[in-house]
């Protein structure tokens, strides 16, 4: 049965198992790529997997812990100390597993990042609003209060200033940050579609 199936066909399976891509997908391409019945391709991709399984589980842990936003060098470390490997080559691992799942990291990581934009987002509405608000104030004043508010004005003009250019600021910024996060969600169920 390895006769079968080319050196690239089971180089994409044991990549895709380190990737943890569903192994029904992963079955069906084997399927498509080698001509293999169902059953067949099947147990390919079974034994792979269990040749490979602790190599398998470690990517697994290591895209958990890029997921959890955990510190390089500690994964690192961790990589070194379980599979016995020196830095330099699981410093290479990790960066590859991050660079080549970087939309399945920043999708795991998108809750979090979601709320913290939307609060900056919403922070930087209230500034720009609380800002505008009292220019507002001080343009629509009647003669009577007129120097009144403008003297309100020349105090706190600084602070109205600061306050209006750090909720746009804050708003630039969050729309900036998510449009990662989008790109990665969209590009995750336009490949699924």
């Amino acid at each position: 049965m390895a006769a079968m199936v080319p050196m690239e066909v089971a180089e994409q399976v044991l990549e895709d198992l380190n990737n943890a891509r569903n192994l029904d997908d992963i079955v069906s391409e084997v399927r498509e790529k080698t001509g293999l019945d169902a059953k067949s391709a099947e147990s390919y991709v079974t034994r792979l997997f269990v040749e490979n399984k602790d190599r398998i589980a470690l990517s697994q842990k290591i895209l958990a812990d890029l997921a959890d936003a955990r510190n390089m060098d500690d994964i690192v470390r961790e990589v070194c100390e379980k599979a016995d490997m020196d830095w330099k080559r699981a410093e290479t691992l990790v960066n590859r597993l991050a660079a080549e799942n970087e939309d399945k990291i920043t999708i795991s990581q998108s809750p979090v990042l979601v709320m913290l934009a939307l609060f900056t987002f919403i922070s930087g509405v209230t500034l720009v609003i609380f800002a505008i608000s009292q220019l507002y104030q001080v343009y629509s004043a009647s003669t009577e209060t007129f120097l009144f508010e403008m003297l309100f004005l020349g105090m706190n003009g600084q602070v109205l200033f600061w306050s209006l250019l750090l909720g746009v600021a804050m708003i630039l910024g969050s729309l900036k940050g998510m449009t990662r996060i989008w790109a990665a969600i969209l590009e995750r169920f336009g490949r699924d579609l």
